[in-house]
């Protein structure tokens, strides 16, 4: 997986963000009217799809420079409310699985994407090896 540049970004979100926009006042208004919104799995998706656009975005301006940084600083906190946005809407109809769509967690997904496109993939050959990279990943966690 490699990192798209903002204007691929850009056009990635631009493609993703307007189901999502016809999903979220949909959630909003049954919420307000007492009712479950949908948690079918198209609603997941719509929310699931502008998440991982709106993070994608973030990681190309992120690896920009400064310059272009600030240039884009208002679409950035746009998309920023949007994300957030959608993580409330995956919360709603999605509330059990939310955590996978934090921030953090898909950083991480992002960073492995990014391992497995490069190769760098290592299996253990023994259970001891596994056990101690199990264990090297614990240490790093405390």
């Amino acid at each position: 997986m490699s990192t798209l540049t903002i204007a691929e970004a850009k056009a990635q979100l631009s493609t993703v963000a307007p189901p999502f926009i016809v999903l979220a006042p949909q959630v909003i208004a049954r919420i307000r009217e007492g009712e479950r919104p949908p948690a079918d799995d198209a609603s997941i998706s719509v929310a699931a799809t502008l998440i991982r656009a709106a993070d994608t975005y973030a990681e190309a301006i992120a690896g920009a420079t400064s310059d272009t940084q600030a240039n884009y600083h208002e679409e950035t906190i746009m998309v920023t409310a949007l994300r957030r946005l959608g993580f409330e809407v995956m919360l709603d109809i999605n509330p059990d699985q939310a955590w996978f769509w934090t921030e953090e967690w898909q950083a991480g997904e992002r960073a492995v994407d990014r391992d497995i496109a490069a190769g760098n993939l290592g299996e253990p050959e023994t259970e001891e090896e596994f056990l101690a990279g199990l264990d090297a990943v614990i240490a790093r966690r405390a």
